[in-house]
């Protein structure tokens, strides 16, 4: 690739331009800087030839978006936490046109600090770096309701898992994962997709999954913990776990050291009055 051909607009190099551009940007997840260096051009010059093109650009800042272009690897809380938010309130995803994984997070005003909580520890190292939303309206509180958003730069640190957990745009079942998720993980879990019932029950929110896949999340429960569930219906096709007395108890034995990190999460923790 020639500097020159980002400089003099042709039909028979406009192909050659966009392959080149694509390639660097997305697949090998350089900036524009990072091209314009190798081309001896302004970045400008490189962003322009991107719009001319229809390449679309990552979208937080350039420097952010090539941390992990070396795939760094998470260490064993960040894991757990990934592991966590598949099956919570985490989505991984492909960013339009783009080749590389991004993390999003969202949560409303009451569990601003439980958001932060996430990023500060996913941030650790510079292993994920957020770039943060705010909007209104759109969750269960109404018109009004103040959510928040994290997103992450695109990395190729999470194209696995979003392979294996994500592809249906949505989360899918995975057992292989299932099975890595120890008690940060089941905590992380726990804030984001469950709740403590008035009988102190815990029901755990597994809508996305299939009959079939809770009956497996059923049984890593027992053999990993040794908690029993009941898998219930709560409409046509949709299905959540709940665990009795006895067995919420035995779930909080394992998750209460994690209690005082997120101190907006504690009501989902059973106090003295209600045990």
């Amino acid at each position: 690739m020639s500097p020159k051909m980002l400089k003099v607009i042709s039909e028979n190099n406009i192909k050659d331009i966009h392959v080149y551009l694509f390639e660097e940007y997305w697949n090998k997840n350089k900036s524009a800087e990072q091209i314009g260096k190798q081309l001896n051009i302004d970045r400008r010059l490189v962003i322009d030839w991107m719009k001319k093109l229809n390449i679309k650009r990552r979208g937080n800042t350039e420097k952010v978006q090539t941390i992990n272009a070396e795939n760094l690897i998470p260490n064993f809380k960040q894991w757990q936490m990934i592991l966590g938010l598949w099956l919570g309130d985490g989505n991984i995803r492909l960013v339009k046109g783009g080749i590389n994984a991004q993390q999003r997070l969202t949560h409303g005003e009451k569990q601003y600090e439980y958001l932060k909580y996430k990023q500060k520890i996913l941030e650790e190292n510079k292993l994920l770096h957020f770039k943060e939303y705010k909007r209104k309206g759109g969750g269960f509180g109404g018109d009004n309701c103040i959510r928040y958003s994290l997103e992450s730069q695109c990395t190729p640190l999470l194209n696995g898992i979003h392979k294996d957990c994500y592809m249906s745009g949505k989360a899918n079942f995975n057992k292989n994962y299932l099975y890595q998720i120890d008690d940060y993980g089941l905590f992380i879990w726990y804030l984001d997709d469950g709740s403590l019932q008035q009988n102190n029950h815990i029901i755990l929110c597994t809508d996305n999954f299939t009959y079939e896949d809770n009956l497996q999340i059923q049984e890593y429960f027992k053999l990993k913990y040794n908690i029993g569930t009941i898998i219930f219906s709560t409409r046509k096709d949709q299905f959540r776990l709940r665990l009795n007395q006895v067995n919420t108890l035995k779930f909080f034995h394992i998750i209460n050291k994690y209690k005082e990190e997120v101190p907006c999460m504690k009501y989902k923790f059973l106090s003295k009055e209600r045990k």
